[in-house]
C-alpha cells in the first residue's frame, strides 16, 4: 500500500530511501512545482500569523548575529477586559524581513490540520510520536541561522520560492545534544558534501548530526521542515531501567559495606536479573511499550464523546484512529488497544473495523460498519462513540 511518504520522496522509492539514506546519508530529490501545492500556502501562514494569539515560542525571527531585541517585533495591546496581551506589531514584522531576518513558525502541525495529519502519518511509519514541523519564511540572502546540525531527522519541502543549502558531513557520530562540546572537533562542521538550490517542489532529507547552512535567493521562500526524534540505545535503556524498578531487588540497598564475598553474590544476582530481561525479542518488547505510551496530539471530537445522551456518530461521519502508534493485541475473545498511555478491552468481532482504520487515514462509520460484516449498523455507531470518549478514535476533520 503506498504511503504519503512514497508521494514525497517519488521518484525515488521509500525502498531505495529506507535502504541507502535514512540514518545514513542526506537525499535531494527534485520535484514538479505542484507537488507540495495542496500543503501549505502563503494564505496558510497569513491565517496562523493573523487568526492566533501571539505566542513567541511558536513565531519568532531569526538573523545571524541579531539578538531578540534586535529582531523586536511585537507591542503590548488591551483586550476589551483591560489585560494586556502580545500581538505582531505588522510593520515592524515586514521591516525585519527586508533587512534579511528569517521567520520561523515552530509546531505548525498543532494549528494546520493536513501539516498535522501528514507529520501524524510519517510519524507512525517512523514509529515516533516525537515530531514537529517547523516552517522557514525568508526574503533575502541573509542566513537566520549560522551553519548548525539538527539533533533530528529533517525532511526539507519547499514549499515557495527557493533556498540555498550547504551540507557539511558530521564531525561526531550519531550527536543527541548540541551542548556536548567533551569531543574534540565536534563544533567544527566537516568535510563540503553537498551544495545546491531546493526549488518549488523539492525535497532534502537531512540525517541528524549533518552540518548545514541554508540562504534564500532572490525570490520569497517558504519551506517546511519536518522533524523526527530519534529512538536509540539509549532509550531502550531508560525503559529497561523502568522495567528493572518494579522490581523488589533492584530497588534494595546495594549491601556496600558488607564483606567481599557478599557483593560478589549481590553482583551475580544483579547481572542475572537484568540478563534475563535481556533476551533476543527485548527490543520488539521495547518498541511495543514505546507505542503504547507515546502521547498522540491533541483531537477534540466535540459533541461526540461528551456523551451518547448528547451526540452519535451518523453513518457518513469520518473518523480516525487518534494515535497511529496504537497497538493491538489480539486474545481468544477480545482485542487489547494500547496507546497514549491507556489501554481498552474490545470485543474481537471489532478486528475488521480496527484493522480498516490503522490501513486507511480515515473512514466513515458506514465504511466500518460494511468492513464488519453482518455487525449492525447501530452497534457499530456505539462502538465509534465509546472509541471516541476514550480518546482511542477521533473525528476526521
Amino acid at each position: 500500500m503506498k504511503t504519503r511518504l512514497d508521494g514525497i520522496l517519488d521518484p525515488v522509492t521509500s525502498e531505495e530511501f529506507f535502504g541507502r539514506h535514512m540514518f545514513k546519508e542526506p537525499l535531494f530529490v527534485r520535484g514538479s512545482v505542484d507537488k507540495f501545492a495542496s500543503l501549505f500556502t502563503w494564505s496558510s501562514l497569513n491565517r496562523i500569523l493573523s487568526y492566533s494569539r501571539h505566542d513567541p515560542m511558536r513565531v519568532h525571527l531569526d538573523r545571524v548575529g541579531a539578538s531578540d531585541d534586535d529582531l523586536r517585533f511585537t507591542h503590548r495591546v488591551r483586550n476589551v477586559r483591560g489585560e494586556n496581551i502580545i500581538r505582531i506589531d505588522v510593520p515592524a514584522m515586514y521591516q525585519h524581513l527586508r533587512e534579511g531576518a528569517t521567520l520561523v513558525v515552530d509546531a505548525v502541525n498543532e494549528v494546520e490540520p493536513e501539516i498535522a495529519a501528514l507529520t501524524e502519518e510519517l510519524g507512525a511509519l517512523f514509529s515516533t510520536s516525537a515530531a514537529t514541523t517547523v516552517l522557514f519564511a525568508s526574503f533575502g540572502h541573509t542566513p537566520g541561522f549560522a551553519v548548525h546540525w539538527d539533533s533530528r531527522d529533517v525532511y526539507a519541502l519547499q514549499i515557495e520560492g527557493e533556498k540555498h543549502w550547504s551540507i557539511y558531513q558530521p564531525s561526531r557520530v550519531a550527536p543527541l545534544d548540541r551542548g556536548d562540546a567533551s569531543i574534540a572537533g565536534s563544533r567544527e562542521p566537516g568535510p563540503p558534501w553537498w551544495e545546491g538550490t531546493l526549488r518549488r517542489g523539492d525535497l532534502l532529507y537531512i540525517p541528524r548530526g549533518w552540518w548545514h547552512e541554508v540562504t534564500s535567493t532572490d525570490s520569497p521562500s517558504l519551506h517546511l521542515n519536518f522533524g523526527f526524534a530519534p529512538l536509540t540505545g539509549v532509550d531502550f535503556a531508560t525503559w529497561l531501567v523502568e522495567e528493572l524498578r518494579a522490581l523488589d531487588f533492584m530497588r534494595k540497598d546495594m549491601p556496600r559495606f558488607a564483606g567481599h564475598e557478599a557483593l560478589e553474590d549481590y553482583s551475580y544476582s544483579l547481572v542475572s536479573m537484568i540478563t534475563e530481561r535481556l533476551h533476543p525479542s527485548c527490543v520488539t518488547d521495547f518498541l511495543a511499550a514505546w507505542r503504547a505510551r507515546a502521547r498522540p496530539q491533541t483531537h477534540v471530537s466535540l459533541p461526540l464523546g461528551a456523551g451518547q445522551q448528547y451526540a452519535s456518530p451518523r453513518p457518513s461521519h469520518r473518523v480516525r484512529l487518534v494515535n497511529p502508534l496504537c497497538e493491538v493485541v489480539e486474545e481468544d475473545s477480545s482485542l487489547i488497544l494500547r496507546g497514549g498511555g491507556r489501554e481498552i478491552t474490545i470485543p474481537h468481532w471489532t478486528s475488521p473495523l480496527i484493522d480498516r482504520l490503522r490501513t486507511t487515514t480515515s473512514a466513515s462509520v458506514a465504511e466500518l460498519a460494511d468492513a464488519g460484516g453482518d455487525v449492525p449498523l447501530k452497534e457499530v455507531r456505539s462502538l465509534v462513540n465509546w472509541l471516541i470518549e476514550r480518546g482511542f478514535v477521533c473525528t476526521a476533520l
